[in-house]
């Protein structure tokens, strides 16, 4: 049986990538990102840092002045996103006191979502967004935009919430 499945697996495989988008597949999840104009997908940096994607602007490289967005599938705790953005948030507060937020409204069409961003103004920016499948699927997926300095400008903005909105998680 498992050989009838594969073709139909790699043919799925390749229509999505073939429209711009990237499968990633675990132990027990997988999900879809759509690649955003512009920006560089790194997989190999991902890994250093914990995440299953990183996008930065093309030409741009790797540090502390280069806006990033990382892609993590996370497993859900308690009740989901929320605990989890209140997790992050009290994280912010012990490391760094004096550190500002803001709620933001980004949907999804299909999953909940809950998104904020910490800030301490002429440091950093940090966007986060918890995506929430559904009841039944045990992980949720962290989209985090790290932008140096000043607030992500509108452009920025847009990639965050196109990723964001081209998500799609498949259950396992």
């Amino acid at each position: 049986m498992k050989f009838l499945i594969l073709p139909f697996l790699f043919l799925f495989i390749n229509t999505v990538i073939a429209q711009g988008d990237i499968i990633i597949i675990g132990n027990g999840y997988a999900f879809t990102v759509s690649d955003p104009g512009g920006w560089t997908r790194d997989m190999r940096n991902a890994k250093n840092i914990y995440a299953n994607v990183l996008y930065h602007p093309i030409g741009k490289g790797i540090s502390v002045n280069t806006t990033m967005i990382l892609v993590t599938l996370v497993k859900k705790k308690g009740d989901g996103i929320y605990i989890m953005m209140e997790n992050e948030m009290s994280d912010y507060m012990k490391e760094k006191p004096d550190v500002q937020y803001e709620v933001l409204e980004i949907p999804h069409t299909e999953y909940i979502t809950n998104s904020q961003c910490a800030y301490i103004k002429g440091d950093f920016y940090h966007y986060a967004t918890y995506i929430d499948p559904g009841e039944d699927i045990k992980h949720g997926l962290s989209i985090v935009m790290m932008v140096p300095r000043d607030k992500a400008n509108a452009g920025e903005m847009d990639v965050y919430k196109d990723i964001i909105s081209s998500m799609v998680v498949h259950p396992r």
